[in-house]
């Protein structure tokens, strides 16, 4: 990372060095027409290089300009040399005639400026043609040994923001274009080849300047990765030595004429398994070129080193996107699960408390009605037996209210008739504490969200009454504004609270007991969340969100 800052600060450099050659090159020639000619005037040009001392600042923070500094730092050297040799033509003049000629029309030394002019034009020319000399100067000052390394990861393409990669799609295809033109410029290759694979075997996946003809046919697999492991930077030697057998198949060279200079460099990662070869670069130089020398083949190390650094980031991407979404569908399957579960459950109780209605109460309602029967056909009752039958009509009774109560429990017929709000102040009523009802529902709900929500509060309004000492409770339900203390309006939920004024504790110190994990499975069977909010001496208060779809 040190080094790729130390490289962008290299390439904002080499851009502002680019801005200021820019403008000299264009002020010189402006002021010497000025001088000969009248114009431009000094204000335009003074324009015109704060425009172009401006564009090299904004260069700097341009990535694509950062990675191309190199070559428009070469252009602006370019430039500046056929100013230069302009400058000097003209200075070389002032020594030799002493003064500046005039070239107004009609005067004698008219002759004199336009033989100054095509003289400067000359020394132009010829500025223009020892300019490359000098840019390949600066090239090898910029490629030297000191910086080599630094600025060539400069200027190479970072990894594909898609995540969608993978060794033979498109979007890897395009990057590794990008990642050899971009190495091609800045080392000075005559071809590039880019073999690419999964760590088992590489085939040719990019190749410049001349792209690949598909199908290529060539592979490496085998031993001969084993091998490419343990290469580092080679050459034609070294592929000669260790893979025989593969070397026409990394380069042919030409028929005609000298070989190319070859060198490899794979694209080597470290992995569970050991050491994989992700890519192999395999580069030439023409043999009139350059000679590849240590500073070259150490940039080809890095870039090498770098491109397997994004293949291995872009495979671990992969593989945690991958595991993402079997995580995404693990999650769906279990919450299905937990909604089949607490629907099961539901299920159940509405026939236990429907057992109850038909079964065991209509046996007690008709032993009231029996005794009632038995009272009406006594010609005489004593006492004791009237006392009796109001003993057994009372018990019976007090069973009958009993067992509805237990019936309401298990599952409320209130709920499934009226809804949620009726459903919560019924049982707000038969609560020992004071409880107030807040229900600002503006439509019924599907029976797993209702059933799900009144039992959560029904749970968190016993626990209430259980530690919170006898004091009022709140129950708000609501399908608009958020009841929380920030305010906010949330569309699509549905937020329950059951708050207490009591003693409160610390929740960093209360394990979560049975009735809380209950209300959290029930309402994440349903997608919902469950937050509990309490500290000593300000109450508690149990909230819970549940995500609605929208009404058909």
């Amino acid at each position: 990372m040190i080094g790729d800052r130390q490289g962008r600060a290299r390439a904002r450099r080499a851009l502002t060095s680019a801005s200021l050659l820019a403008a000299v090159a264009v002020a010189a020639p402006a002021c010497l027409a000025g001088l000969l000619a009248g114009w431009p005037s000094l204000p335009w040009v003074l324009v015109v290089v704060a425009v172009l001392l401006i564009a090299g600042q904004v260069a700097g923070a341009v990535p694509g300009a950062r990675r191309r500094s190199t070559d428009i730092l070469l252009t602006a050297v370019t430039v500046a040399g056929a100013a230069a040799a302009v400058v000097v033509g003209l200075v070389s003049w002032l020594l030799v005639v002493g003064r500046v000629p005039m070239g107004e029309p009609g005067s004698a030394e008219r002759p004199l400026v336009v033989a100054t002019l095509v003289a400067l034009l000359a020394t132009a020319v010829t500025g223009a043609s020892i300019a490359p000399a000098i840019a390949r100067g600066v090239r090898r000052r910029r490629i030297g040994p000191a910086t080599a390394v630094a600025d060539v990861l400069s200027v190479l393409p970072e990894q594909p923001a898609s995540s969608a990669y993978d060794a033979t799609g498109t979007t890897a295809r395009e990057f590794l274009h990008d990642y050899a033109d971009s190495a091609r410029r800045v080392l000075r290759l005559g071809t590039i080849t880019v073999w690419a694979g999964d760590g088992y075997r590489l085939t040719p996946a990019v190749r410049l300047p001349t792209p690949l003809e598909e199908p290529d046919g060539r592979e490496l697999t085998g031993e001969a990765l084993r091998v490419l492991t343990r290469a580092g930077v080679a050459g034609p030697g070294w592929v000669s030595l260790w893979l025989p057998d593969h070397a026409d198949t990394l380069h042919r060279h030409p028929a005609e004429g000298a070989p190319d200079q070859l060198r490899i460099a794979p694209a080597v990662a470290g992995t569970g398994d050991g050491v994989e070869v992700l890519a192999l670069l395999v580069v030439t130089r023409a043999a009139e070129d350059e000679e590849f020398g240590p500073a070259d083949e150490r940039a080809l190390a890095a870039v090498a080193t770098r491109l397997a650094i994004l293949l291995r980031n872009r495979t671990l991407d992969s593989a945690l996107t991958r595991t993402l979404e079997e995580l995404q569908v693990a999650n769906g399957e279990l919450r299905a699960s937990r909604a089949r579960l607490v629907a099961t459950a539901d299920a159940q109780r509405r026939a236990l408390e429907r057992d109850l209605h038909d079964g065991a109460q209509q046996h007690l309602v008709a032993l009231a009605v029996t005794v009632n029967l038995l009272r009406s056909t006594m010609p005489e009752i004593t006492d004791d037996q009237q006392e009796l039958l109001d003993e057994l009509d009372a018990g019976v009774r007090s069973s009958i209210a009993e067992l509805r109560s237990l019936a309401h429990g298990i599952y409320p017929p209130l709920l499934r008739d009226a809804g949620l709000g009726s459903a919560l102040s019924a049982a707000a009523r038969r609560s020992p504490v004071r409880v107030t009802v807040q229900a600002r529902l503006s439509r019924r709900y599907p029976a797993d969200i209702e059933s799900a929500v009144y039992f959560s509060c029904l749970e968190a309004l016993q626990n209430a009454a259980k530690y919170a000492e006898g004091s009022p409770v709140t129950i708000t339900v609501s399908d608009g504004p958020e009841i929380a203390a920030d305010g906010l309006a949330r569309r699509g939920e549905l937020v329950f609270e059951v708050a207490d004024q009591g003693p409160g504790f610390d929740p960093a110190t209360v394990a979560r007991g049975a009735g809380l994990t209950n209300m959290a499975d029930r309402i994440g069977a349903i997608g919902g969340t469950l937050d509990l909010q309490a500290a000593p001496g300000a109450g508690s208060a149990v909230r819970g969100r549940v995500p609605l779809a929208e009404p058909s």
